[in-house]
């Protein structure tokens, strides 16, 4: 049986058993690159919400405006696209499911205004908002399977 010889003079077949192969680096990077891609999404998504929150403190109507804007759909947009590249279906499906969510979404922000406006305490505004969002979803959920959309 004949060894060949590996670039540092090492025999493959130790270098297969010490982990210096280029295989084995190849089978741990992977892995390695989906925490990273983990951690900036956190980290990317964390700084996007910190900053509508302190924008939101000094001018609360440009921080709503910018909390409502795609930016969550955007950034998760950008990750399935990153992770299915070239997925048109999903990425259509996707778009779809976004666009047809704005529905519940005008709900929840319609039912939380009426209760601020009337001065409801903090706690029973969320409720009706997200009360509302659920109604929403749940309405937007029956119409895509109804309607096949």
């Amino acid at each position: 049986m004949r060894t060949s010889i590996g670039n540092d003079g090492l025999p493959e077949d130790r270098l297969r058993h010490t982990g210096l192969f280029p295989q084995v680096a190849h089978e741990f990077i992977p892995g390695m690159f989906d925490m990273i891609q983990f951690f900036l999404k956190i980290v990317l998504s964390m700084t996007f919400i910190v900053t509508a929150t302190y924008i939101g403190r000094k001018v609360p109507s440009l921080g709503g405006l910018i909390a409502t804007m795609p930016s969550t759909a955007l950034l998760v947009m950008i990750w399935l696209y990153a992770e299915h590249s070239g997925d048109h279906a999903l990425m259509e499906e996707y778009s779809k499911g976004a666009l047809l969510g704005i529905f519940p979404t005008v709900l929840f922000f319609l039912a939380a205004f009426l209760c601020f406006r009337k001065r409801l305490p903090f706690s029973l505004a969320l409720s009706a908002g997200f009360a509302s969002w659920l109604l929403g979803a749940f309405l937007h959920q029956w119409l895509t399977r109804f309607f096949k959309m």
